[in-house]
Formats: structure tokens, C-alpha cells, sequence
């Protein structure tokens, strides 16, 4: 698979990643922004406010018959923790170009469609509309509840909670029933303009062929959005995964102890399982601490 990476706007960049295994493409636009208390909630809530309406899309039906109209378009969001940074997805998946009928690029339409969602939300007067945000609160606490029934999961979340107290990574990804009972329609509005203004936003594209000038057009809806303190995503991993090391350390963690709290936060995979035990005997050498 080859990818090639292009520089939309500032702060927005594209990656077009060719994959001719499959018969659909892959639309996604990615906002990070930082992990904290106080907008958790707000964040993990407008991704699934932002795909179930829109100002061309007034209600889920309107909108369905437009993914069917797109052969059968999938249309999902997510809200992800991803280290200290919180991750908002919006995606799309339809069939590629070459298999359809159509004169425009059914990737044109699709992207277009998530433009739509993204910048022209169900809005009246400064605020989202009081049914849609009903409706997806009522959803957002059955799944933090639902969590809470999942013993696994729960353990997870409190053992989180507990290694990482004080610090934003161990802030819950959707935030806790309370903060999401206390969104309204027009805070959650000024969360959709802050978004649009501070993340980082990766668009990525997945498939067989990306159409000519996409990413150009993208960069145009940009043009009339105010850009600032744009989420700074260059912070090596590894130099978080160091100072998480170092933290668990100078508590008192044993080198397999500070492992576990490594794959938790960083996906825990064999570099993170190897970065641990080598930042562990850096650290032997390097500091006053008593050895394990």
C-alpha cells in the first residue's frame, strides 16, 4: 500500500492511502483535540449529533434515503481516546468509482455529503436542535451505564481512573452520565465552532483511487473558518511513553507494573512492551531511585 500525504489548510492535512484490495472507499475526517474534564462529554457527543441531521438532512429518514441514493453508502461516527488527545470520526464508505453508472464520482458525492454534515449542522440561532440532542444524551448515558454493567470493561475504566487520577488521560473518552445530563443546545453549538477552529484534522481517504483536485475542494471550506490554537499533535510517542516510564517509576512501579500502565495508554504493542523495560533500565542508571 502506498500513501501519499497532502497539506490542505493549516492545521488539515490529507492522506490518501492506495488499497486496491477492496471494492469501496473510505472517507474519514479526524478531529483531535486535547483531552480534558470539562469538554469530554461535549466532544464525544458531536460526532453522533453531527451524523444523524444537518441542514440538508433535517431528519435520519432525508438522510438515509441520501446513502441509499449513494448506493448504499455507510455513514458512522466515533469517539476515541487516543493518548492524551481526544479523537472525534466521521466516516463514510461507498463502492468505488468504476463500479457505478454515474457521470460525478460517487467519492465526490460522499465527501461532499460529510462536508455538508460537518459545516452546515441542524442549527437555529446559535444552537443544535433540542429533540436531536435529546435524543443522542439519551443514547450517550445508556452506553456509559452500559459500561458500567460490563465487568471488563468497567475494571478497565477504574484501574484508568485510579493509574492516571489527576492527569487527563484519565479523564473517561465520553465523560461521565452527570457532564453529559448537564450539555445544552447552544454550549454544545460553541464545542461544534471550538472544534472547527482548534483541532488538528486529518481527512483520510482509503481505496483504489483518490478523485483529481478532492483535497482542493476540501481546502475550500476551510478558507472562511477562523483557524486558532490548533491542537498540536507532533509530540513524539515515544517521549510520552518515556515520561509515563519515568512518572511510573519515581511512584514506586515495578518495571512489569509500569508495562501494563504503558499498554493501556499507548495500545500496547511490542515496541510499547520492549519501550517500557528499556526506559526502565535508562532510568536505573540515570536517577537516585532505588533499584528494583
Amino acid at each position: 500500500m502506498a500513501a501519499k500525504v497532502y497539506r490542505i489548510s493549516e492545521g488539515v492535512e490529507g492522506l490518501f492511502v492506495k488499497n486496491e484490495r477492496f471494492n469501496t472507499t473510505s472517507i474519514s475526517f479526524n478531529f483531535y483535540l486535547p483531552l480534558e474534564k470539562e469538554t469530554a462529554a461535549s466532544y464525544a457527543l458531536l460526532p453522533f449529533v453531527l451524523t444523524t441531521c444537518g441542514e440538508k438532512y433535517p431528519d435520519f429518514s432525508v438522510l438515509n434515503y441520501r446513502l441509499e441514493r449513494l448506493y448504499g453508502a455507510q455513514l458512522d461516527a466515533a469517539a476515541e481516546k487516543l493518548g492524551d488527545y481526544q479523537l472525534l470520526k466521521l466516516r463514510m464508505s461507498v463502492i468505488n468509482d468504476k463500479y457505478t453508472f454515474e457521470s460525478e464520482s460517487l467519492i465526490k458525492r460522499a465527501c461532499d455529503m460529510l462536508l455538508s454534515l460537518i459545516f452546515e449542522p441542524k442549527a437555529e440561532n446559535g444552537a443544535f436542535c433540542a429533540e436531536d440532542l435529546a435524543r443522542e444524551k439519551r443514547k450517550a448515558i445508556e452506553h456509559v451505564k452500559g459500561e458500567m454493567s460490563e465487568k471488563r470493561v468497567y475494571a478497565k475504566n477504574r484501574l484508568i481512573e485510579e493509574m492516571y487520577k489527576g492527569s487527563c488521560y484519565g479523564t473517561p473518552k465520553c465523560g461521565t452520565v452527570e457532564d453529559i445530563e448537564a450539555i445544552t443546545e447552544a454550549s454544545l453549538y460553541e464545542m461544534w465552532q471550538k472544534m472547527l477552529a482548534a483541532a488538528y484534522i486529518r481527512v483520510q481517504v482509503i481505496g483504489a483511487a483518490v478523485p483529481q483536485g478532492l483535497f482542493e475542494e476540501i481546502g475550500r471550506h476551510f478558507e472562511n473558518t477562523e483557524r486558532y490554537n490548533i491542537t498540536d499533535c507532533t509530540k513524539p510517542a515515544d517521549s510520552r511513553c518515556r515520561q509515563a516510564a519515568h512518572r511510573y517509576r519515581a511512584a514506586g512501579y515495578t518495571a512489569g507494573q509500569a508495562c501494563y500502565g504503558l499498554f493501556f495508554r499507548y495500545g500496547g504493542g511490542r515496541r510499547q512492551h520492549h519501550a517500557a523495560y528499556g526506559y526502565d533500565r535508562y532510568f536505573r542508571r540515570r536517577t537516585v531511585f532505588k533499584a528494583f
